[in-house]
């Protein structure tokens, strides 16, 4: 099973639209695909299909959609963290990787995990969904490593085994998905990363002179890609460096950054793509167009996205 953890620079840059369109891309070549945002914030008591989390069950293709319920749910469109303490609730990161293992031992092809906010937007007081996003690097690492000694023959196991001092054992996997759901005290408004469906503007997923990235290094298919997102705007080259050696730094692998055409282009916008490589040695992957989701997920398949992604 292959998974992709989509973060982003910031807040509403798209990510639940890219992230749509990446299953319904999936789903279209006939895969099993479930899409969970594990912390959603902004939910109104009735915003059904309508929140985030709501719209990535709707397009996943998974019949049993309770497994797609986010572990924390918040109605104040805040930082994590924030409205997790104005919740009087402790967001701890177990829950959410408890809930992420649930869907190793499902019929899936591809699971899409997006993270709530920018890759560093604070969960707790100590954590990230920087720290987030390598602990779930870091469980299909040990899963991989564990998956590969069971593979082996059993005289290789009993050398491993005698040179770490102990045989692992893989975690124990809990019966459903927990719901930890802030207190309803607020009537903010829902804050989204999804495009509103008016503002469609620009024809090309990849505008001319744009040379996307050959992609990168071949990686072993358990491990998930994590993918930045981005806007195509002025002051997205500065996000994107500082985003990616804070991750560098903390030993997070990013896999590709991918640009969204913003809802209201400026100077810059069609022209940042290429100039990624002068800031940071993550592969740029493409600029996706302000387009419905069916639309751009034919787009993601057809422009090679998605073989990059997966080089």
């Amino acid at each position: 099973m292959k998974r992709i953890v989509v973060t982003g620079t910031g807040s509403s840059v798209g990510k639940t639209h890219l992230t749509c369109a990446l299953a319904r891309s999936f789903a279209a070549q006939k895969l099993r695909v479930a899409a969970f945002k594990p912390i959603d914030t902004g939910i109104e008591p009735a915003g059904g299909d309508y929140t985030d989390s709501g719209q990535l069950a709707a397009v996943s293709a998974f019949h049993v959609k309770r497994w797609l319920d986010p572990v924390y749910i918040f109605r104040e469109p805040l930082s994590p963290h924030l409205a997790a303490r104005r919740a009087g609730i402790s967001l701890e990161l177990q829950p959410v990787l408890d809930a992420l293992r649930l869907f190793d031992g499902l019929d899936l092809n591809m699971v899409l995990v997006e993270l709530a906010g920018g890759l560093f937007s604070p969960l707790n007081s100590k954590e990230t969904n920087a720290d987030l996003a390598l602990a779930i690097h870091h469980a299909a690492v040990r899963a991989s490593a564990t998956a590969a000694l069971q593979a082996a023959p059993l005289t290789q196991q009993i050398a491993v085994t005698a040179q770490s001092g102990a045989a692992g054992s893989p975690a124990a996997v809990i019966d459903a998905p927990g719901t930890t759901s802030g207190t309803w005290s607020s009537s903010a408004a829902v804050s989204s990363d999804s495009f509103p469906a008016t503002s469609w503007s620009r024809a090309d997923s990849f505008p001319p002179g744009e040379t996307p990235a050959s992609g990168p290094a071949t990686q072993d298919d358990s491990l998930p890609r994590i993918l930045l997102v981005a806007p195509d705007r002025s002051g997205v080259l500065h996000e994107i460096a500082a985003t990616t050696r804070a991750a560098e730094a903390l030993g997070l692998p990013l896999t590709g950054i991918t640009l969204v055409m913003p809802e209201h282009p400026d100077a810059s916008t069609g022209l940042n793509g290429p100039e990624i490589g002068y800031v940071t040695s993550v592969p740029y992957l493409g600029t996706l167009r302000r387009a419905p989701i069916d639309v751009l997920a034919n787009d993601l398949k057809l422009s090679g996205f998605l073989n990059r992604l997966f080089a």
